[in-house]
């Protein structure tokens, strides 16, 4: 990617949501704009890699800007439009434990009661590849599973498959082997749809929790039923997948065995900078799925293995920040749920954690030990501590300390 340039008044423009000029006259250190793909560092234009370097160890999938799905190599970051603005796609590692996801007509797949598969027959959400259609003839119950999927009772899993229907709706359903009984019963899948992408397609998503005592479960993309004559005809169905996971994570290609997506590592070296007084971190359009206990949104880390800044979101009763180090940590309690997308700054300094989200103040007070930050990891592993599992961001950008709170406050306000 070449060098960006920017007009030479942006830098010195009054900030504005999802912009990332002064703020109360204090110009960023250094700031990446995903949504428009504009950098700078120290009051210069540069390339992404100068301020956030990536890291992925394979390819993984992505909604591109024409709303196809697209695939990122082996370390590059991946720029999704599923909300219709570019972002920064950060997941965690995932694993899809369905076989032959887009096969079809492999005999992994039972197709009975009249459910016909035909083979390579429509254009595939990739937009490159063919996909199958099912086929449900006469007045019947077409099912088309894949059984004996092996899950362990408790656990978060999200069921999704990309649809194109054709001239049958469809019906989505989730059976627990082990007692005989549907843990999702069968549904039409338009209520689960989560993204509608290009040509007619559209992603369903189901969660749920693996009941006690069940040991594997069979998932079913499709099926008709006897005396419903919507339900027969034909739909098209393409990258079944199952995880464990709160929500869809991005698609990944299975044949014969169970495939795991490396997760994302983006990560910033903040060393040059003087942050002996601290520093507000700016994150802009901040889309999370469901949070659940211990997940991390960013870390900033001191250098030091005796005190490791990590700041962190925690859902239950209550939502917390908390700032986690060697043998504690500090904690503000939210008065309000967490929105969908929201602008969050964080100031860490000594003596002092201040967290700001939609204009709200969270204030907490962070012991002694203090380790000017060297490094920003966003969203990424961390001994002992999960990250958030999927997440995507319009921008960020690194603010000195003296930046003043109701400045933040205004700042990210809706």
């Amino acid at each position: 990617m070449g060098l960006m340039l920017f007009a030479a008044n942006n830098f010195g423009m009054t900030a504005l949501r999802n912009g990332f000029g002064a703020i109360n006259g204090v110009a960023p250190l250094w700031y990446a704009d995903f949504e428009n793909g504009r950098y700078a560092r120290n009051g210069q234009p540069v390339t992404q890699f100068k301020n956030l370097s990536f890291t992925r160890a394979g390819a993984a999938r992505y909604v591109a800007e024409d709303l196809t799905v697209g695939t990122a190599p082996i370390n590059e970051p991946r720029f999704d439009w599923r909300t219709g603005k570019r972002r920064l796609l950060v997941e965690n590692t995932a694993t899809n434990t369905v076989l032959y996801s887009k096969d079809y007509t492999n005999d992994i797949w039972e197709k009975a009661n009249g459910m016909t598969v035909t083979p390579n027959s429509v254009v595939s959400p990739d937009g490159v590849t063919l996909a199958d259609s099912l086929n449900v003839t006469g007045s019947s119950t077409g099912i088309l599973y894949q059984q004996s999927l092996s899950v362990v009772a408790g656990t978060t899993l999200t069921f999704s498959y990309y649809v194109k229907k054709g001239t049958s709706i469809n019906y989505l359903a989730v059976y627990n082997n082990t007692d005989a009984s549907f843990i999702v019963h069968p549904v039409v899948s338009d209520a689960y749809v989560t993204q509608t992408l290009a040509n007619g397609w559209a992603r369903v998503a189901c969660t749920f929790v693996v009941p006690e005592g069940c040991e594997n479960v069979r998932v079913y993309p499709h099926r008709s039923f006897i005396g419903v004559p919507a339900s027969y005809g034909s739909v098209a169905v393409w990258g079944a997948q199952l995880e464990e996971n709160n929500a869809a994570s991005s698609y990944i290609d299975t044949t014969s065995g169970a495939v795991t997506r490396a997760g994302d590592h983006p990560l910033s070296d903040i060393s040059e900078f003087d942050l002996d007084d601290g520093l507000w971190l700016v994150l802009d359009g901040l889309l999370w799925g469901e949070l659940l206990s211990g997940d991390r949104l960013f870390e900033l880390d001191g250098g030091s293995e005796e005190v490791n800044r990590l700041i962190t979101v925690l859902s239950g009763s209550s939502t917390q920040a908390r700032q986690f180090y060697s043998g504690g940590y500090a904690s503000a309690v939210s008065p309000y749920s967490l929105p969908a997308e929201y602008s969050i700054a964080c100031r860490f300094s000594p003596g002092n954690l201040s967290l700001v989200l939609n204009g709200t103040l969270w204030d907490a007070n962070v012991p002694s030990g203090y380790a000017a930050p060297t490094t920003l990891r966003i969203a990424d592993a961390f001994p002992g501590q999960l990250s958030v599992r999927n997440t995507s961001v319009l921008g960020l950008g690194l603010y000195p300390a003296s930046v003043p709170v109701e400045a933040m406050k205004a700042r990210t306000a809706q």
